[in-house]
């Protein structure tokens, strides 16, 4: 299609009017930073430069223009105008960048937190009191104790709830604790837990379950013979159905009724079996009878 002389010029005159109403924000600012009108943009002297060249030069180059732009902006003016004008322009900039910079500290402090070693990974069960009273304090109490208040970190589960009787919130509830049980007995196949504190029901249907060992297994001889002699040993049901010493009553221990736990029958169990389990396991057995 072939356009006459008219037509190029009006298609021309168009063109040079649409890039006059999209010229960037530094060609509708006055020279004290506030914005001008379109009347006034109108019949100011063009831009050396338009939308499109400025928005296809280096992103650097860019960077300069800009802060070339805002010292002219606010050469003329005070403090408290500067910060005004630089919030009114640039809020988003700074809320963008301060979510950005939250998130890269939140991930890092995230990656450190897990890298660091465990001095206790520990699951209290059957308790239905641990947003009240309950007192954990003695884990604190224990990493302080061997040196581990800085440097390791602690794990903890305590809402694992097992018993042969129904759940009483009823089927959602019930359903919520199946969820939980199984996250449970993953880690406990996965030597997640150095240390489990459990009733006597919890403890019957751990060990029937596979999910401790019996404490001949973890504890050393030195400290085994201890709980034979002060007649801590608890026997229970295995898999197979024969019994076997798989808790250490705790009932009478200061630290541990100083957590006020929901039963006062209280038993130390063992879902880990390696080395640092074993290691953690025989440490807190320590720290409870020292």
């Amino acid at each position: 299609m072939k356009y006459s002389e008219s037509d190029k010029e009006k298609l021309n005159a168009a063109i040079d009017q649409r890039e006059k109403k999209e010229r960037i924000s530094d060609e509708n600012l006055s020279s004290d930073g506030k914005i001008i009108s379109s009347d006034e943009t109108d019949s100011a002297p063009a831009s050396t430069e338009n939308y499109l060249e400025n928005y296809t030069k280096n992103p650097f180059k860019r960077m300069k223009n800009e802060r070339k732009r805002m010292s002219e902006a606010m050469k003329d003016m005070n403090t408290v105008e500067k910060i005004k004008y630089f919030i009114y322009y640039y809020k988003w900039h700074v809320f963008v960048g301060f979510i950005i910079v939250f998130f890269i500290l939140y991930i890092i402090n995230f990656i450190y937190q897990r890298s660091l070693p465990i001095a206790m990974s520990y699951a209290i069960i059957n308790n239905n009191n641990m947003n009240g009273d309950t007192d954990t304090g003695i884990f604190k109490e224990y990493a302080a104790y061997y040196g581990m208040e800085k440097g390791h970190r602690t794990e903890a589960v305590t809402d694992i709830i097992l018993s042969n009787s129904e759940t009483a919130e009823g089927s959602d509830g019930e359903m919520v604790n199946n969820y939980k049980y199984m996250s449970f007995a993953t880690y406990c196949s996965e030597d997640y837990f150095d240390i489990v504190i459990t009733d006597k029901e919890g403890m019957d249907i751990c060990s029937s379950k596979s999910h401790i060992y019996p404490v001949d297994q973890i504890l050393s001889s030195e400290n085994l013979e201890k709980c034979r002699s002060m007649g801590l040993l608890t026997e229970s049901k295995s898999a197979d159905g024969s019994t076997a010493f798989y808790g250490i009553d705790i009932s009478a221990v200061p630290a541990i009724q100083g957590m006020h736990l929901r039963y006062n029958d209280a038993y130390l169990c063992f879902p880990g079996h390696s080395e640092r389990n074993i290691e953690n396991a025989n440490k807190f057995f320590e720290f409870l009878f020292k």
